[in-house]
């Protein structure tokens, strides 16, 4: 059983000895048998840095007591390095003496890769300045990045777990958010211009840009919405429309709003 399984399986002895080892092991480092059957395993498979294992390992011996569980990594042949989560056992003889250990490891370098890429982006996303909000297919949020936080005033502990639906669009905008949403339901994206509003029921025009989310199988899981307040844009544009509408000193519709409200 220990030689078929997808799981680091070893033996070693009171002094650190490679007593027995699986077939596992032997594929994931690259090392035969005969070159580490009963050789020491921190010599072999240890890092450098990693030293305080073997004292640990000794301690354990002495102490008659050994953590069932922990991670730390160990280097196969050609020196890659992966990472390993142990669960571990003291073994003894018949009479109770003491006679070495034996560890399961799980292979956990992918995954903590994953997890280094996932902490990555969600750092990276937490530094955006745009408000950057993930919801499921229902609407749900599941993810509301601190801008988001101090874009519409809902702390991401209150915002995660309601629906999207009860949190930004703004009264005169729930239809146009429904629309919005059966569209990124069926795979298309939307950008454009949006009333919403803060959790004091304020409102503000943002410029909102959303996309669907797909898995590796190209199936609909989501969507990530990026949100801008875009307040200080439209005064600037009303501003400018009447400057070119207006005369400067009377204040009054000039020539060209004239010659435009003609050509409509």
């Amino acid at each position: 059983m220990m030689e078929s399984m997808h799981l680091i399986s070893i033996m070693l002895d009171m002094k650190g000895n490679i007593s027995f080892c699986n077939d596992y092991l032997l594929r994931l480092t690259g090392w035969n048998k005969e070159e580490i059957f009963g050789k020491n395993w921190f010599d072999i498979f240890i890092p450098e840095n990693e030293g305080d294992i073997k004292w640990r390992f000794e301690e354990a011996i002495k102490k008659d007591h050994l953590s069932p569980y922990y991670e730390h990594p160990i280097i196969t042949k050609t020196g890659e390095q992966r990472n390993i989560d142990w669960n571990n056992c003291i073994l003894k003889d018949v009479d109770g003496k003491i006679i070495g250990v034996a560890s399961i490891g799980e292979d956990i370098t992918e995954r903590k890769l994953a997890e280094e890429k996932i902490f990555f982006q969600a750092k990276l996303l937490d530094a955006v300045g745009s408000a950057v909000i993930a919801t499921d297919l229902d609407g749900i949020v599941q993810y509301w990045n601190p801008a988001a936080e101090k874009l519409y005033g809902w702390p991401s502990s209150e915002a995660i777990g309601k629906n999207i639906m009860d949190l930004t669009p703004a009264l005169m905008s729930k239809d146009k958010a429904r629309d919005i949403m059966a569209q990124l339901a069926n795979g298309s994206p939307w950008n454009g211009e949006f009333l919403v509003q803060k959790k004091d029921g304020s409102t503000f025009p943002a410029s909102i840009s959303d996309t669907p989310i797909m898995d590796p199988d190209g199936k609909l899981i989501g969507i990530v919405g990026i949100s801008e307040d875009i307040t200080e844009r439209k005064q600037a544009e009303d501003v400018l429309i009447h400057i070119s509408t207006h005369d400067s000193l009377t204040g009054l519709y000039n020539r060209g709003y004239f010659v435009e409200e003609m050509e409509r």
